[in-house]
């Protein structure tokens, strides 16, 4: 009787234990997450300020600019930590839904088909997500449709932390478009159309400026039509970083969530001989 006490002792308090390791961790990735969401409002308008900053010529554009390379620092290192936190609550979990020892007081130790079902489909779901993983890595827009349909047999977890790793930032971008040129910023953000307008744009200006100034006789006319399309190409690229960023964070979240609404509209045949009526009528699904 003593050894029972003893044993069902132990156990309590392994699972008291377990329990509140489960509840430290997940208030850790809590604490953790709101961190991140905390940096990316300040990110945002810290860009807002730089870009206001840039359109009004305002002498502390500069300090604006490190401002949002500093956030942008602290957000990676942010997202880094709830990263790690997530997987250790994910790890837990797992670890917990393992089969548990017998218990002495009548409690019946699951089936060996409930145990594999519980299994298959921890496993299922960490396979997905490295398949959704591997998609993203290989492009977001032309792998869209596929994460849509797999993103269902993820958990909220792991969908936070794809998007965490995955969303893009404008500001550093905008500050290489700012002070290099030539769409670096957009190459680096992964926009490769972004940055061939930049590029094309830049590089032919240049090369009309160049045209203009050579020669015995400078050509005013190459000049001028060179620094229009180098003014084209710089405002291009320093809007760009937004646009882009803007746009693939709206994609990436909603193929995350199974895909954006998709409306259909289609005909269906009217046939009523009683009231003699015959026609088409148009559908509209949502």
């Amino acid at each position: 009787m003593k050894k029972f006490g003893l044993f069902f002792a132990l156990f309590s308090l392994l699972s008291v234990s377990i329990a509140w390791s489960q509840t430290v961790t997940q208030a850790t990735v809590d604490a953790k997450q709101a961190e991140v969401s905390r940096l990316q409002t300040e990110l945002q308008n810290a860009q807002a300020d730089a870009y206001q900053a840039y359109v009004q010529n305002s002498p502390d554009l500069q300090q604006k600019q490190a401002k949002v390379n500093q956030l942008q620092s602290k957000l990676t290192k942010a997202q880094d930590e709830a990263y790690k936190a997530m997987q250790a609550l994910m790890a837990q979990q797992q670890a917990q839904q393992q089969p548990q020892q017998q218990q002495v007081v009548n409690n019946q130790q699951p089936s060996y088909n409930q145990q594999q079902t519980q299994q298959n489909q921890g496993s299922g779901s960490d396979v997905v997500f490295f398949q959704v993983k591997t998609l993203l890595d290989g492009g977001l827009f032309k792998n869209e449709m596929q994460i849509a349909q797999m993103s269902p047999q993820l958990n909220a977890t792991q969908k936070m932390m794809l998007f965490n790793s995955y969303q893009k930032s404008a500001g550093g971008p905008f500050a290489l478009n700012f002070f290099i040129g030539l769409g670096i910023g957009s190459a680096v953000q992964g926009d490769l159309g972004g940055w061939g307008f930049q590029f094309a744009t830049e590089g032919i200006g240049w090369i009309f400026i160049l045209a203009g100034v050579s020669g015995e006789e400078i050509k005013p006319g190459a000049i001028g039509f060179g620094a229009v399309l180098m003014s084209i190409g710089q405002i291009f690229g320093w809007i760009r970083p937004f646009v882009y960023a803007n746009k693939y964070n709206r994609t990436l979240q909603n193929a995350l969530n199974g895909g954006s609404p998709m409306m259909m509209f289609s005909f269906a045949p009217v046939v009523d001989p009683v009231n003699e009526k015959y026609g088409l009528m148009a559908k509209l699904q949502i």
